[in-house]
C-alpha cells in the first residue's frame, strides 16, 4: 500500500481518502488517524476512493458555524433547508454536523431541498387545503373523504411554512382511486 495513504475502513474494505483536504471537509480530524502497516491492511479488500462527491453517498446534514443555515449534502452539492420541518420529517435520525463556511464552499449549491414524495403538507396561507408530494410537486387533495379513501392518516400531516410550500410547484389535483366503471349484468329468462 501506497505509504502515507489514508483509508476509511468500511466493513470488510478499505476505502482510500483522495486527498486530506477531503479528509477534513467530511469531519474526520488528523488526530483521529491510526498508524497501520501493510501487514495489518491486507485482510481488507480494496474499495471505491473516497472523494468530495462520494463522501457522502447517503446525503448528510451541515451546518454552516457562521450563519446557522443547514443543508443537505449529497454527490458534492449543498441543498439548502429553509425550514427545520423538512428535516424532522424526512431525516429525523441523520445528526446535524457543524463546519466552517469554507467546508461548505467546497460543495456545489443546489435548489432548496423538498419534502420527499409521499409526504402530506399543508401550512398556514393553504387556507386548509392538504397537499401530497409528488415528484417534488404538491397536488392538492380535494376532500377530507378523498384523503381518508387513499388510506392517509392525518396523524400524517405535517405543518410547514408557506414558503415551504411555495418550493414546491402546485400540480394537478388528487380527486381519488379510480375505480372501473360498474358492469351491467343481464339476467336471461326463458
Amino acid at each position: 500500500e501506497p505509504s502515507g495513504t489514508v483509508y476509511l475502513l468500511v466493513g470488510d474494505k478499505k476505502r482510500p481518502i483522495e486527498s486530506m483536504a477531503v479528509f477534513r471537509a467530511i469531519g474526520f480530524n488528523p488526530e483521529e488517524i491510526d498508524e497501520a502497516a501493510a501487514s495489518d491492511l491486507e485482510p481488507y479488500a480494496n474499495g471505491d476512493l473516497i472523494t468530495l462527491k462520494s463522501a457522502y453517498p447517503t446525503g448528510t446534514l451541515l451546518q454552516n458555524k457562521a450563519t446557522g443555515g443547514v443543508y443537505f449534502v449529497e454527490g458534492g452539492k449543498k441543498f439548502p433547508i429553509i425550514d427545520a420541518t423538512i428535516m424532522k420529517a424526512d431525516y429525523p435520525n441523520k445528526k446535524v454536523s457543524v463546519v466552517s463556511p469554507q467546508t461548505l464552499e467546497k460543495y456545489e449549491s443546489a435548489e432548496p431541498l423538498k419534502f420527499k414524495d409521499g409526504d402530506l403538507i399543508t401550512s398556514p396561507g393553504s387556507n386548509k387545503a392538504v397537499f401530497v408530494v409528488s415528484n417534488g410537486q404538491r397536488r392538492p387533495i380535494v376532500s377530507g373523504e378523498v384523503f381518508e379513501q387513499l388510506g392517509y392518516s392525518w396523524k400524517r400531516l405535517i405543518w410547514t411554512t408557506d414558503a415551504v410550500m411555495e418550493i414546491h410547484p402546485l400540480c394537478l389535483p388528487v380527486t381519488g382511486i379510480a375505480t372501473p366503471a360498474a358492469t351491467t349484468q343481464t339476467a336471461l329468462v326463458r
